[in-house]
């Protein structure tokens, strides 16, 4: 989920950015406009009506795009947000999966140390893996050692 949401705020980013390069884009050729509409206006090669239209078109394109981007850049805010709280789920998460087991493995040592006869090892010995997975693999579901099953 938590990279389908990567996935989803890198491709609103794009979008914003894209939405903002169009803006800035349409301003350049509003400027462009309005200093050839002052250069027409001197030599009365064009009428206001004309420059006015070119105008109004780029400025309500502009603020279409205005409109695209504070949509898409709240969207991107939002998701934002939801990807900082996945992350700080997934990173409590971790740390209860990592102390759940260290309980876990420390309760199955001790288990072990206890079923062992003359055991004299110190609580702090650490057991092999291989051990808890012979006992894991105990098909009878009983606390026998695995060679006293076989016999």
């Amino acid at each position: 989920m938590r990279r389908g949401r990567f996935a989803e705020a890198k491709t609103l980013g794009e979008q914003v950015n894209q939405i903002r390069i169009k803006v800035n884009e349409l301003k350049t050729q509003l400027k462009i406009s309005r200093k050839q509409m002052a250069v027409q206006g001197l030599t009365g090669s064009q009428t206001a009506s004309e420059s006015d239209s070119v105008e109004d078109r780029i400025l309500n394109q502009i603020e279409e795009e205005k409109k695209n981007y504070k949509i898409k850049s709240g969207c991107l805010k939002g998701l934002k947000t939801e990807i900082e709280h996945l992350q700080l789920l997934h990173e409590k998460l971790k740390v209860k999966f990592q102390k759940d087991f260290e309980n876990w493995w420390t309760q199955e040592g001790a288990w072990l140390q206890g079923q062992s006869p003359g055991n004299t090892r110190s609580q702090s010995h650490v057991i092999p893996l291989s051990c808890i997975l012979t006992r894991s693999s105990n098909p009878k579901g009983d606390d026998t050692d695995p060679q006293e099953r076989r016999q």
